[in-house]
């Protein structure tokens, strides 16, 4: 049986939960390219970019699942926007799958609704699960950006166009307008004394709806 994703709208402490138990190179790019090294910080702007941009949701692997990741599209200036995807360790191929089938159905009409033209989004070059994903998604590799976000780190940047947006029939991971991957040598994980402390995570918020537990 296809695992189906939950998805729900944005929720502030489902949001909190998992900015607080990213997976290692979600953890990096999350901070590498937000304008701030505070998880506090961070977790404010999004609940900003949350009201403004009422697109952002929280998935779940079933209703009851904690939550294991969430996205969302800004508006970064007229007719372009940014997508947003940060996940937990427990995101896996069984969840990611559907859900980058549903972002590529889905992305379309969200860009037409904000008035966008034109998606970016960038992932860390040694983050392959991340390029994979965003293929599958319906975007398009585009260049590598060579020290970039404030580790001076390589990233790729992919970009969804209006009206270049493969459909879900259409698209597979060779889609013919997007460029095949460089093969890059893929730097050391992170230490993970460089990584914002990860004890004392809270526990899993309860998904609207279901009753604290004795």
């Amino acid at each position: 049986m296809k695992l189906k994703p939950h998805i729900t709208p944005y929720e502030g402490e489902a949001v909190a939960y998992i900015l607080k138990n990213l997976g290692p190179l979600d953890r990096v790019e999350a901070f590498d390219l937000a304008p701030t090294d505070d998880p506090l910080t961070l977790f404010a702007l999004y609940q900003m970019q949350a009201q403004a941009f009422p697109v952002f949701h929280v998935i779940r692997p079933t209703p009851l699942a904690a939550p294991v990741a969430f996205c969302g599209l800004t508006v970064s200036s007229p007719g372009m926007g940014k997508a947003h995807l940060l996940s937990t360790r427990m995101m896996h191929a069984g969840i990611a799958a559907p859900l980058a089938r549903r972002i590529r159905a889905e992305l379309p009409d969200a860009m037409d609704r904000l008035g966008l033209h034109r998606v970016d989004c960038a992932c860390l070059a040694s983050h392959r699960g991340a390029a994979t994903f965003l293929k599958h998604a319906g975007a398009t590799f585009e260049t590598t950006l060579h020290r970039y976000g404030k580790s001076a780190s390589t990233y790729f940047q992919f970009a969804w166009i209006k009206g270049e947006t493969p459909c879900a029939e259409a698209c597979s991971e060779a889609h013919p307008k997007s460029a095949p991957l460089p093969q890059l040598p893929l730097p050391p994980t992170p230490a993970a004394s460089s990584a914002p402390d990860s004890s004392n995570a809270p526990a899993a918020p309860r998904p609207r709806g279901q009753p604290p537990t004795s």
